[in-house]
C-alpha cells in the first residue's frame, strides 16, 4: 500500500509538473500571438493614415507645383532662385510619384522589371542619402563570390523597409553611413552603420515598438513620430527578414542595424 501511495504521489507530481509546463508554453504562445495582432492592428491603422495622407496631400502639392512653375517663368526672378525653384519642382514631382505608387501593383512578371541585383538596389537606395550631404559606402565581403549579382524581387515591403532604415541612419549620422554586406549560411547579412550618437540606452530594448523614437535627439535629426523603425520592422518581418539593432563598442560611436535576409526570400 505504501509503495502504491508513493508511486501515485510521484505520478501526480510529474503530471502536475507537465501541466504547469504546458500551461507556461501556451501562455507564452498567446502572448506572442497577442503582440503580433497588436502589431498588425497598428500597421493597418497606419495604412489608413497613409491613404488619407495621400488623398489630402495631392491638392497642396499641386498648388506648390503650379506656383513654382509660374515663378520659374517670371522674368523678375533671378537665375539662382530659378535653380532653387527647379529643384523644388523636381522634389514635388517625386512626392507625387510616391503618393501615386501607394496603390499600384506590379503589372508584369518580367524579371527585368520585378528583379534587381543586390548591389544596384543598395546603390539606388543610397541615392536618398546624397541630398542629406552624408557620405556613404557599400562594402561587399570579397570572399562571397556572386553576392553583388544576387537577384532580389522588387517588393514594396523590402524597398520601403530598407529605405526607412537607411534614411534613419543618414538622419542621425555626423558624416558617414556604411553598408557592409556578407553572406553566411542561407542568409544575406546587411549591416548598416552610422557615426552618430547611437541608440539611447533607455529605449534600446523597445526599438520596433510604435511611437518610440529610435534615437536621442541630435542637431541633424528632425522630430518624428517614432514610427519609422516600427514600420520597417513590420514590413520586413512579413518577408521573414529579421532586424537587430545595437550600438558600436566603445570607443567607437554610432549605431548598427543588422538585417538578415534569407536567400529563399530573394526568389
Amino acid at each position: 500500500m505504501w509503495v502504491s501511495l508513493f508511486v501515485t504521489i510521484l505520478f501526480l507530481s510529474f503530471y502536475a509538473g507537465g501541466l504547469t509546463d504546458e500551461s507556461r508554453k501556451i501562455s507564452a504562445a498567446l502572448k506572442v500571438a497577442e503582440n503580433l495582432l497588436v502589431r498588425e492592428k497598428n500597421l493597418s491603422s497606419l495604412d489608413g493614415l497613409a491613404a488619407a495622407a495621400a488623398h489630402h496631400l495631392g491638392t497642396p502639392l499641386g498648388t506648390i507645383s503650379l506656383i513654382a512653375n509660374e515663378l520659374k517663368n517670371d522674368d523678375g526672378v533671378n537665375e539662382s532662385a530659378k535653380k532653387d525653384l527647379m529643384i523644388l519642382s523636381q522634389e514635388v514631382d517625386k512626392c507625387k510619384k510616391i503618393l501615386g505608387s501607394l496603390g499600384e501593383k506590379p503589372s508584369s512578371d518580367d524579371d527585368l522589371i520585378t528583379k534587381i541585383e543586390l548591389q544596384a538596389l543598395l546603390e539606388e537606395l543610397c541615392e536618398l542619402i546624397k541630398i542629406k550631404e552624408i557620405k556613404f559606402s557599400i562594402n561587399f565581403n570579397e570572399g562571397d563570390l556572386g553576392i553583388k549579382e544576387i537577384l532580389l524581387t522588387r517588393r514594396s515591403e523590402l524597398l520601403l523597409g530598407l529605405a526607412n532604415i537607411i534614411e534613419n541612419a543618414a538622419d542621425f549620422a555626423k558624416s558617414t553611413v556604411e553598408l557592409n554586406v556578407s553572406k553566411k549560411d542561407k542568409f544575406i547579412n546587411l549591416e548598416i552603420n552610422d557615426d552618430g550618437k547611437g541608440f539611447s540606452s533607455s529605449i534600446l530594448s523597445r526599438i520596433g515598438d510604435p511611437y518610440v523614437s529610435s534615437r536621442s535627439k541630435s542637431s541633424n535629426n528632425r522630430d518624428g513620430l517614432g514610427l519609422g523603425f516600427f514600420i520597417s520592422k513590420t514590413l520586413l518581418e512579413r518577408l521573414n527578414i529579421t532586424l537587430q539593432a545595437y550600438n558600436k563598442v566603445y570607443p567607437d560611436h554610432g549605431a548598427i542595424v543588422l538585417i538578415r535576409i534569407p536567400l529563399d526570400a530573394t526568389s
